[in-house]
């Protein structure tokens, strides 16, 4: 069972990120401090995950599904098999190790990668009109980190209805039994944990505004681009984020909520990473570890927010890598639009190639490629135009310093090593990459 590390408030909401030596205009550096903060952001994006609506309306459209139950990669055979009780995992060989890889790797490292996407949510909206390709990001993802060679074994790889909500919840935070990401996406000796999935992008309102003073309290007006001729910016307002699975296994509604509840305390699911290693600073116990976490879901995490859209996550986790969409705005005719999470198929993949290619090279890099953020985003609905987004890396430690090392130096191998686990997390560092000039026009 995987356990997701908690992670503390820490310095507090980012409003309007300050901005400190950008090198360039889809790439900046932002610091603060609780005790003393760090962050970064860079910029670039387009495709999208389209948001599923708690009232279920239909109206994405039909994706292809993907319902392999038998993958093999890099040398392993993973069968998974339906049960009642749960699901069941069989190995086949192990994966051979790199010398490069082999030779630097200290004893306690971690080596598995955890997948868990959902193409079909006939079971939670009753058709297939909400499906996504979720399972060929993932699919690419487990085929190119475990090549013949690679330091990685496969751990866990669920789709569809094998992916659980419970998947998600930490026991020790939840203090519920039935949940157990423990075994599942934050399990013990975890390098990287990935999930796709649908999220939403209900936190845009239908209030326009020029400023953040005409959305009201815990709420902003979004900084994008130029409009085009009659449109006009829509509110988002702070609210708890989600994604959401589609599997008759379900605990929690098929749904994974973090960030900040209505009265704005912490909802308890993600704590990722916590172990012996980073010690159970988080209130989520030792019994996690995952090193890298990378969650794909509709809005799932703000820019006014995103220290609260991650209450919890950080447990001993190095780092959690996001998209996030940021724009939000009224057509001349009417029409509510905003920017959304797009699938695409070699999100992951791209990232493995890069681990595998130079394990030596900063881990954000891969997530914040230009390539990567430019396929990352498009809109929650046909007639709107505007992809705006980025993609962020956001580390957590007990010093300034090694919150940003996380974010911005820490390589491949580095992230298997649990001797770089954070102890703590009063300490944070993100940074963006964006799919226009957000130095110039915000988020």
């Amino acid at each position: 069972m995987r356990i997701a590390p908690a992670l503390s408030q820490g310095p507090g909401n980012p409003t309007a990120p300050p901005k400190c030596t950008p090198s360039g205009p889809r790439e900046t550096v932002e610091s603060g401090s609780a005790a003393g903060i760090r962050a970064d952001k860079l910029v670039e994006g387009r495709n999208h995950l389209e948001s599923v609506d708690i009232t279920l309306d239909p109206r994405s459209r039909p994706r292809a599904m993907l319902k392999t139950l038998t993958i093999t990669g890099g040398g392993v055979a993973m069968d998974y098999m339906r049960s009642n009780e749960r699901r069941i995992l069989v190995a086949g060989a192990a994966l051979a190790f790199l010398a490069v890889w082999a030779q630097a790797a200290p004893a306690q490292s971690s080596s598995k990668l955890n997948v868990e996407t959902v193409n079909d949510y006939s079971y939670l909206v009753g058709d297939h009109s909400q499906d996504t390709h979720c399972n060929t990001e993932g699919d690419n993802l487990w085929t190119a980190l475990l090549a013949s060679g690679s330091p990685y074994v496969g751990g866990n790889h669920y789709k569809d209805g094998l992916v659980w909500d419970t998947d998600f919840y930490d026991p020790d935070l939840t203090g519920n039994p039935s949940d157990s990401d423990t075994y599942n996406f934050d399990s013990g000796g975890t390098a990287i944990s990935y999930v796709c999935a649908h999220g939403t992008c209900d936190d845009v309102v239908h209030t326009t505004c020029s400023s953040d003073a005409d959305c009201g309290a815990n709420a902003y007006c979004p900084g994008m681009p130029p409009l085009d001729s009659g449109e006009v910016r829509l509110c988002i307002k702070e609210s708890a984020r989600r994604l959401f699975t589609s599997s008759a296994s379900s605990s929690h509604a098929n749904q994974v909520w973090y960030g900040l509840n209505p009265g704005f305390t912490p909802y308890k699911s993600f704590a990722l990473g916590e172990d012996a290693a980073s010690g159970g600073y988080n209130g989520a116990g030792t019994n996690g570890g995952t090193n890298l976490a990378v969650i794909v879901n509709s809005c799932g995490i703000r820019s006014h927010y995103y220290i609260d859209d991650t209450t919890h996550f950080f447990g001993g986790t190095h780092s959690v890598m996001m998209a996030m969409p940021t724009a939000a705005w009224k057509t001349g005719g009417g029409q509510y639009c905003a920017s959304d999470t797009a699938t695409y198929a070699a999100r992951g993949s791209y990232m493995a190639n890069q681990a595998l290619a130079n394990p030596f090279a900063a881990v954000g890099d891969a997530w914040l490629n230009p390539t990567q953020v430019d396929h990352g985003f498009a809109t929650t609905a046909s007639g709107c135009s505007h992809s705006w987004g980025a993609n962020i890396i956001i580390a957590r430690d007990t010093t300034s310093s090694g919150a940003v090392w996380h974010r911005q130096t820490e390589g491949w191998m580095g992230a298997r090593f649990e001797s770089n686990d954070p102890k703590g997390n009063g300490y944070w560092a993100a940074r963006w990459m964006c799919n226009y000039d957000c130095n110039t026009y915000g988020f």
